[in-house]
C-alpha cells in the first residue's frame, strides 16, 4: 500500500477565494466527470487485492465475508460460476445487484464441516457483453471475522459521538413530523443549490437522525414506531441524492456536517437493515437495500478537487470526513467494497491524492490516513507536515501550529487506532506511518507539554490544556500497542523511555533541552522545574486562530513570551484575561475591540517582516525578529507598534531586549505596553528597587492593588509565584513599570464567579518614538536570589551588549554563551570572564549563537530571512580554528555557514563545532569585512 506523495503547484487567491466563503459554484466543474484514463470495465477484482474470510462457526447458507467485486467501479452486467478450486465444494456463488444496478458476487457456504484453515475458489466472470474474466480466491476460516471486530470498533467510537448521535425529546420528534412532507423534506426547510439549502438540507439531516435515534430508544414513545421509520426511509433516500449535488455542482468544504447525521443513522441502523435485506418478503428487503445504499452514498463524503488544488480538503479536514467513510467501511461488512463509487476517483492519470486509487474499504481507509501526512514543501498556502515538527491547517495568510484542535487529530485520531484494528492484517499500517506519527510525538508535542499541559502559544482551540499528560500517555501507549508482526518504529526505545515518564504522577517528564521551531517563528525552552516559549509572526507566520469570540488571540503570535513555573499556568483564565497584555507583546491598550484575526483567512493574521528567526544548540538558544504588522488592506490593520524585539535564553534567566519601539498609526491613542507577564495571582506579590534594602508586598489575602513605579539609575524588581523580573533603565530616562494585582469578574462567559490577576508592564506612554527596554526574568526562583540578581545587574553573569536597531547582543559570561541577533551586516566587540576581547561579525543579517567550551566553539547559525538565493552567512572571528583560513592580516578566521536553498529548510539553525588552536587574539585589527545586505 505504499504510496509516494506529488505536490502540484497551484495560484493561491484560489484558495482565498473559495475559502472565505466557504461555500460558492464549484471552480472544478469543468474536470468532474471527465475520466482521463478510463480503466477496463470487465474485470473481476484482482485476487491480490481481495480479502475472504469465513467464521468458524458459520452453517449452511451463511455468507462469506467479503464479496467478489469487479475492478475499477465497474457497473457493467455480470454473472459469476465458481469453476474450481479446493473450496469448489464447499462454496457456491450467487449474483447480487444493489439497488444502483452494481454487480456482486457473494459466496456462500454449501457443505459442512470446514476444517481447513483456508479454501481456495476460482471464479469466472461473463460478462453481458460476452466478455469473460477469472480469478482464483482465498477464503481463511477465522474465529472472529475482521469485519465483525471492525464493526464493533467503529460502532463503539461513533454511535453516540456528538457529531453524530442527535437524541431529542419526544415533543420534538412530533413537531417535526409535524412538518415533514412525503418525499422526505420538512416543509419549513430550504432546499436547492443554495447557501440556504444547504443549511436547509444539513438541518433535515439532524432531524432525521433525532427521528431515527427515537426509533431506536425504548424509552421513547416512537420506539419501533414503524410509520416513523419509513419516513426516516423516505427522508435518507432524499438527503443522499440531494447531498450528491453538493460534491459537484457546487462547493462546500464541509461536506461532513451532512454526512455525520447519515452515518450516525447507518452504524446505529446497520443490524436493522442487514436483517430487512435478508427479509422473505421481497418488498421489505428491496426497501432495505434502496435505503442502506442511500446511507452508502451518503457517507461517501470524498471531494472532488485535486488535494494540491485546495490544501485544507486534503488534510486535517479529512479527518472530519473520515467519521462518515469510517461508517461507511464498516456497513459495508465487505473487504473489497471500494471507500467511494465515484468515478472520479478512478482516474489514475488523475488523481485526487496522488498514489491512492480505491480498491477495498478498509485498505482504502489506511491509505487515506497515511496519504494525508503531507510533508509540506512551502509556504505559500500549504498545510501539512513542516519540518520543523510544526502540523499546519489553515495556511493562507500564515502558517501556526495549531496543536491541539487540528494537529493532534491529523497525527493520531485516525491514525493510531486503524493501526491497531489492522495490525497483521493485509491492511496493516506502513513503517512510516508509525514513524512519522512516533518522530511528532517526541520531537513536537513532547516538548511542548509540561507537566500535562500544553503551552498556551501552540494550544489554540481547547482552552483547558490539561488533558495533554493523558492524551499523550495514551496515544504512545497505542501506538506501541499498534505494531504488526514486523512493524519496525525506529525510535522505539525512545518511546518506550517517554511513555515510563508519562505514567509518572503528575506527568513528570525531566525533560530539558531547547528547541527552535524555524518555520513557525517559535522557540521553546524547559528545564524540570519551567517551561518558557517564544511565538513570533513574520510574513510567513501567524499567531493561533480561534480564541474567544475568534477575536482574542490577536496578539497571541507577536513575540508572546509564557513562562510556566506551576504546570497549569495560564490555564482556563482566558474569561479575565485582557488579551492586549500577551507576555512579552508590546501594543497599544485600545479600547476597541479585537479584529476578528481568529477567522482562518483574516489578512492581516501574520506579520509584514521579513526579519524573524530562532536558534537553538538544543540546551539554550534565542528569537528575534522585527515586529510590523503594516498591511496595506484598511481592514487588516489593528497593531499601530513597530519595534524590534528579541528574547535570549540561558539556563536561569531569559532576557527580552527591544528598541526603536514606535507608534505607526493613530489608534485610539492609548498608551503603549511591553508586557512582563499577566496571569493568576497566586501568593504575596514582592517589589522593590535594587538599591533599597527594604521591599514592599501586595499580601494575598489583602485588597487590590495598582503600583506606578519608576526604574530610573537602578532596576526594579518584582517576584511574584516563584518568578522574578529585572526591568532594567534605559540610558538617558527612566522606565516607566505598571503592577497591578487586582480582582476580575469574568466576561465572554456566564461564570460570575471573580478570580484574582497578576499583571506586569513597562509603560511606552501614548507617543512612543524610538523607545526602548530591557527586562529579565528569573524562573523557579525565590525573593532573596531576585534581589542579589537585581543588585548585581552589569556585574552577574549576565551581560545585555547591545540593544540597538542594528543589534542586540547578550554574553553568559556563566555559561560562556554570547547570543546576538544581527539586524544588519555588522560586528560585535565584547571582552568574555577572561578578559579577552572577543570580535565577531557578519556579512549578512544573522541570529548568532557562540558557546565557548575552551579547547572548541560552538557556533549556532540562522537567516532570519529565510533566504532561498542567498544561502551563505560568513561569520569572521578573532581565534585561530583548526582547518579554516586564518586571515593574518586582521587576526581572523572566517567560517562560511550555509543554509539550505529549500524553502521550508532556509531558517532552519546551522550548528557546527570548531577545535580552536589557541585564544582570542586580542590585538585584532579593526573589522574590515565586505558587507552583503
Amino acid at each position: 500500500m505504499k504510496r509516494k506523495l506529488y505536490h502540484r503547484f497551484y495560484l493561491t487567491f484560489v484558495f482565498l477565494l473559495l475559502s472565505v466563503g466557504g461555500f460558492c459554484q464549484n471552480k472544478w466543474l469543468d474536470a468532474i466527470g471527465e475520466i482521463h484514463s478510463a480503466q477496463p470495465k470487465t474485470e473481476l477484482l484482482g485476487a491480490a487485492g481481495s480479502y475472504f474470510e469465513v467464521a468458524e462457526t458459520a452453517q449452511a447458507g451463511d455468507e462469506v465475508i467479503g464479496r467478489v467485486n469487479l475492478a475499477h467501479n465497474s457497473f457493467e452486467k455480470a454473472d459469476f460460476e465458481i469453476t474450481g478450486g479446493t473450496g469448489a465444494g464447499f462454496f457456491q456463488i450467487e449474483k447480487f445487484v444493489n439497488s444502483r444496478g452494481k454487480h456482486f458476487g457473494i459466496l456462500k457456504v454449501t457443505q459442512l464441516p470446514l476444517n481447513s484453515s483456508e479454501y481456495t475458489v476460482k471464479v469466472k466472470a461473463v460478462f453481458e457483453n460476452g466478455k469473460t474474466d477469472s480469478e482464483e480466491y482465498t477464503i481463511k476460516r477465522v474465529e472472529v471475522p475482521l469485519a465483525e471486530k471492525f464493526f464493533n470498533f467503529i460502532y463503539s467510537r461513533l454511535s453516540t459521538a456528538d457529531r453524530l448521535f442527535f437524541p431529542v425529546a419526544d415533543s420534538k420528534i412530533t413537531e417535526y413530523l409535524s412538518k415533514f412532507k412525503s418525499g422526505g423534506t420538512f416543509s419549513d426547510l430550504s432546499y436547492g443549490l443554495s447557501k440556504g439549502g444547504w443549511e436547509g438540507l444539513n438541518e433535515g439531516a439532524e432531524r432525521i437522525n433525532s427521528m431515527a435515534m427515537a426509533y431506536l430508544d425504548e424509552s421513547s414513545s416512537f420506539f419501533g414506531d414503524e410509520e416513523l421509520k419509513q419516513k426516516v426511509y423516505a427522508a435518507l433516500i432524499f438527503n443522499a441524492g440531494e447531498f450528491a449535488k453538493y460534491r459537484t455542482e457546487w462547493y462546500e468544504t464541509h461536506l461532513w456536517r451532512n454526512t455525520d447525521y447519515i452515518a450516525g443513522i447507518g452504524i446505529n441502523f446497520f443490524r436493522l437493515l442487514r436483517d430487512e435485506m435478508s427479509s422473505p418478503d421481497a418488498g421489505t428487503a428491496q426497501k432495505a437495500v434502496e435505503v442502506y445504499d442511500a446511507i452508502l452514498d451518503n457517507c461517501d463524503n470524498l471531494f472532488a478537487e485535486r488535494m494540491d488544488e485546495r490544501p485544507a480538503i486534503g488534510n486535517a479536514n479529512r479527518n472530519h470526513r473520515m467519521r462518515s467513510l469510517a461508517v461507511r467501511a464498516a456497513i459495508s461488512y465487505d473487504y473489497n467494497r471500494a471507500i467511494t463509487d465515484w468515478e472520479l476517483w478512478y482516474d489514475k492519470e488523475d488523481p485526487r491524492i496522488p498514489g491512492f486509487y480505491p480498491t477495498g474499504a478498509l485498505g482504502d481507509l489506511m491509505e487515506l490516513v497515511e496519504t494525508g501526512f503531507v510533508e509540506a514543501d512551502t509556504y505559500n498556502n500549504k498545510n501539512g507536515f513542516f519540518p520543523d515538527g510544526t502540523i499546519c491547517h489553515h495556511p493562507a495568510v500564515g502558517i501556526q501550529f495549531t496543536a491541539d484542535g487540528y494537529g493532534w487529530p491529523w497525527l493520531t485520531e485516525w491514525s493510531i487506532p486503524l493501526a491497531n484494528q489492522f495490525k497483521d492484517t493485509p491492511f496493516r499500517a506502513q513503517n512510516k506511518t508509525y514513524n512519522t506519527v512516533a518522530e511528532r510525538i517526541l520531537d513536537a508535542y513532547r516538548p511542548l507539554t509540561f507537566y500535562g499541559y500544553l503551552d498556551m502559544a501552540a494550544g489554540g482551540l481547547v482552552p483547558d490544556r490539561k488533558k495533554w499528560g493523558n492524551s499523550l500517555l495514551k496515544a504512545v501507549s497505542g501506538l506501541l500497542e499498534a505494531k504488526s508482526a514486523g512493524t519496525i518504529i525506529e525510535r522505539e526505545d525512545e518511546l518506550r523511555a517517554y511513555k515510563t515518564s508519562l505514567e509518572r504522577e503528575g506527568y513528570a517528564d525531566p525533560l530539558a533541552m531547547s528547541k527552535a521551531f524555524w518555520n513557525i517563528d517559535y522557540f521553546i525552552q524547559r528545564r524540570p522545574g519551567y517551561f518558557a516559549s517564544l511565538k513570533m509572526i513574520s510574513e510567513r507566520s501567524r499567531g493561533l486562530e480561534r480564541g474567544i469570540e475568534k477575536r482574542s488571540y490577536y496578539y497571541l503570535g507577536d513575540g508572546a513570551l509564557f513562562v510556566r513555573v506551576n504546570p497549569d499556568d495560564y490555564n482556563n483564565i482566558q474569561y479575565y484575561y485582557n488579551w492586549h497584555v500577551i507576555p512579552g507583546t508590546t501594543a497599544e491598550q485600545r479600547l476597541d475591540d479585537l479584529p476578528p484575526s481568529a477567522v482562518s483567512a483574516y489578512p492581516g493574521a501574520n506579520g509584514t517582516n521579513a526579519f524573524a528567526g530562532v536558534v537553538s544548540n538544543g540546551s539554550v538558544g534565542f528569537g528575534a525578529f522585527r515586529y510590523e504588522r503594516n498591511h496595506t488592506r484598511e481592514d487588516a490593520l489593528y497593531s499601530t507598534v513597530n519595534a524590534n524585539k528579541g528574547y535570549f535564553f540561558f539556563e536561569n534567566e531569559i532576557v527580552a531586549l527591544g528598541n526603536n519601539v514606535k507608534r505607526v498609526r493613530p489608534g485610539d491613542g492609548a498608551d503603549i505596553l511591553t508586557t512582563l507577564n499577566q496571569l493568576e495571582w497566586k501568593g504575596d506579590i514582592a517589589f522593590g528597587r535594587a538599591g533599597d534594602d527594604q521591599h514592599e508586598t501586595i499580601s494575598f489575602s489583602g485588597a487590590d492593588a495598582a503600583h506606578h513605579l519608576s526604574a530610573e539609575q537602578e532596576p526594579v524588581w518584582v517576584y511574584h509565584d516563584r518568578v522574578g523580573y529585572v526591568v532594567i533603565p534605559a540610558e538617558g530616562h527612566a522606565v516607566k513599570i505598571d503592577l497591578a494585582a487586582e480582582t476580575r469578574t469574568p466576561r465572554w462567559t456566564k461564570e460570575t464567579a471573580s478570580k484574582k490577576m497578576f499583571q506586569l508592564a513597562v509603560n511606552h506612554g501614548a507617543n512612543a518614538d524610538a523607545d526602548s527596554y530591557q527586562y529579565i526574568v528569573l524562573p523557579e526562583t525565590t525573593i532573596d536570589k531576585v534581589k542579589t540578581f537585581a543588585r548585581s545587574v552589569g556585574n552577574n553573569n549576565i551581560n545585555v551588549l547591545k540593544n540597538e536597531p542594528e543589534l542586540m547582543a547578550v554574553y553568559n559570561t556563566e555559561i560562556k554563551v554570547v547570543e546576538a541577533a544581527f539586524y544588519e551586516p555588522g560586528a560585535l566587540r565584547f571582552e568574555n570572564e577572561k578578559g579577552e576581547e572577543v570580535h565577531l561579525s557578519v556579512d549578512r543579517p544573522a541570529l548568532v549563537m557562540m558557546k565557548d567550551n575552551g579547547k572548541n566553539l560552538e557556533f549556532s547559525v540562522s537567516d532570519p530571512h529565510h533566504s532561498t538565493t542567498e544561502t551563505t552567512i560568513n561569520v569572521a572571528i578573532n581565534i585561530k580554528l583548526k582547518g579554516k583560513n586564518f586571515d593574518e592580516t586582521d587576526k581572523r578566521t572566517r567560517v562560511a555557514f550555509t543554509h539550505s536553498a529549500e524553502e521550508v529548510y532556509a531558517g532552519k539553525p546551522v550548528v557546527q563545532l570548531f577545535e580552536t588552536e589557541g585564544r582570542f587574539i586580542t590585538n585584532a585589527e579593526s573589522l574590515n569585512v565586505k558587507k552583503k545586505r
